[in-house]
């Protein structure tokens, strides 16, 4: 198989990937789990034209036309974005809530206690991710 079907595949599962996403946003609409249903639409509606991007993208690297490879690497590029962003995020989170938490330094402006369970333990699981993609 060559690398640019490999590569299609793999771009064409991202798009896949990013679809189900569009989806997961419209059924958090149908439930009602938004403020504010406009805002809501624009991000399905944007997140379905990304799909179709990346879905285009995965059949120009299939056909080998050079703006496809080129909106492929892209597409990848941003992705590892994401991902060392993630893993740099637990250098934000946990002194932040050492700090939000801290009753010394904020006295009664400290977080409350159920807001600092809460905190670590969102903490607690973007470490324990991301150890798993280590």
């Amino acid at each position: 198989m060559p690398v640019r079907h490999l590569a299609a595949f793999v771009l064409g599962l991202e798009a896949i990937g990013v679809l189900a996403l569009a989806g997961w946003q419209v059924v958090a609409l149908v439930g009602g789990d938004t403020d504010s249903v406009v805002s809501s639409v624009a991000l399905i509606v944007l997140t379905v034209i990304g799909a179709a991007i990346i879905g285009a993208f995965a059949v120009a690297t299939a056909r080998e036309v050079s703006a496809g490879r080129s909106g492929g690497i892209v597409t990848q590029l941003l992705i590892l974005s994401q991902v060392i962003l993630s893993m740099q995020l637990p250098f934000a989170v946990i002194p932040l809530m050492m700090f939000a938490s801290d009753k010394g330094r904020l006295g009664a402006l400290a977080a409350p206690r159920w807001q600092v369970v809460l905190g670590w333990s969102c903490a607690a699981l973007i470490v324990a991710l991301n150890i798993k993609v280590l």
